[in-house]
Formats: C-alpha cells, sequence, structure tokens
C-alpha cells in the first residue's frame, strides 16, 4: 500500500508505476516521471497546484493520467525547479491509464480486492 504524505508530488508517479508494474509479467517496469505529473500536467488543473505542494485532494493528477498520460522518467528526469514551457516534454511518448476509482473509507476488504486485481492503492 502506498501511503500519501500530505500534499506528496509524488503519490500520481508512485501509485502509476506500482500499477502498471503489476500488470506486466514479464521484465518490463515502469518508472514514470514525477516531473511530467508537476511541471506539465498540474497546469492544466485549477486544484492541483504543483510544484512542492503537488496534489490535490480532488485528485487531479489521476484524472490527469487517465486523459493525458505520463512519460518515462528517463524522458523528463526529475526536477525541482520550472523547467519552463519550452521544457514539459509534449512530445515524448506517454502511457494513458484507463480509468481510477475511489473506494470507501475503512472498506479492508474492498481495499485487499483492490490491491489484488490492480496493485496500489493511494491513501490519504
Amino acid at each position: 500500500m502506498i501511503l500519501r504524505p500530505p500534499r506528496s508530488t509524488q503519490s500520481g508517479s508512485s501509485s502509476a508505476s506500482d500499477v502498471y508494474k503489476r500488470q506486466r509479467y514479464d521484465s518490463a517496469v515502469a518508472d514514470f516521471s514525477e516531473s511530467f505529473i508537476v511541471w506539465s500536467l498540474s497546469p492544466l488543473y485549477a486544484g492541483f497546484s504543483g510544484g512542492i505542494d503537488g496534489s490535490s485532494y480532488t485528485y487531479d493528477e489521476f484524472r490527469a493520467l487517465v486523459r493525458y498520460g505520463v512519460c518515462d522518467e528517463s524522458e523528463f528526469p526529475y526536477t525541482k525547479t520550472d523547467p519552463g514551457e519550452d521544457n514539459l516534454h509534449w512530445d515524448a511518448p506517454r502511457v494513458r491509464f484507463s480509468s481510477w476509482h475511489r473506494l470507501p473509507a475503512y472498506a479492508i476488504e474492498t481495499m485487499k480486492r483492490a490491491l489484488l486485481a490492480g496493485g496500489a492503492i493511494d491513501t490519504g
């Protein structure tokens, strides 16, 4: 289970990477770009502040993973500073997720089934 610290920028990428890894049974491993989520996707959502404040509590970062996808870390390595509009890597190949879902709070059995079927759970 991935525990999300308050307003973590890495939760979307970590959860996405874990789900992708669990769906693959060969040596392919995902290492998605936190920087793409922070610097490229965050400007598209009013509640998703990006930068060091990271994700929103309405989970805009997960909506962005479904709508726009995320590129690999090798395409957009981690950076703490804004790379500028010309370096947002929208031309990089991206993986889009088909959906994301909310689970009821404290539904332990539902969470166990979700972990078994899909992988990561983002909590907070």
